[in-house]
């Protein structure tokens, strides 16, 4: 009986990605007139179908993220969290996988363990302060 080294790859430890409020972008929807909370409140079964659309159609670089006051909210993420994922793993030798996005009042991207919160979510838009400012992975990037 000979034993062999198995080759069995760590398990991703699970991460926050930090990024500048500028990694944010808003698309204003014109419905003909038609807010989306209207269309909401009266015609669910399309808003809901939007929403869909929204979270599948969105481009590689981007996530869809939530409407917010009649506008599409994006954050700008993948670029940063592959930087993100190369340099933890030059540092560290271990994976990761983004869990979260945060956008926060900082001037380059960040990451720290799901752990250790390093930075707060930046709210305001226009002294709003529901305005979204996080993104929870459902599956882990």
């Amino acid at each position: 009986m000979s034993l062999s080294k198995s080759n069995i790859s760590p398990i991703p430890r699970k991460y926050v990605l930090y990024l500048p409020k500028k990694f944010r972008y808003t698309a204003n929807v014109d419905l003909g007139g038609i807010e989306l909370e209207d269309l909401k409140q009266s015609m669910p079964q399309k808003y809901f179908e939007l929403l869909q659309n929204m979270k599948s159609n969105a481009n590689d670089e981007m996530i869809f993220v939530d409407i917010y006051k009649n506008n599409f909210v994006f954050f700008n993420y993948k670029k940063w969290a592959n930087i993100a994922k190369q340099q933890v793993f030059q540092k560290t030798g271990y994976p990761i996988n983004i869990s979260k996005i945060v956008i926060t009042d900082i001037d380059t991207p960040q990451t720290s363990s799901i752990y250790e919160e390093i930075h707060q979510p930046c709210h305001n838009y226009q002294n709003y302060t529901d305005y979204p400012s996080t993104y929870t992975f459902y599956k882990p990037y």
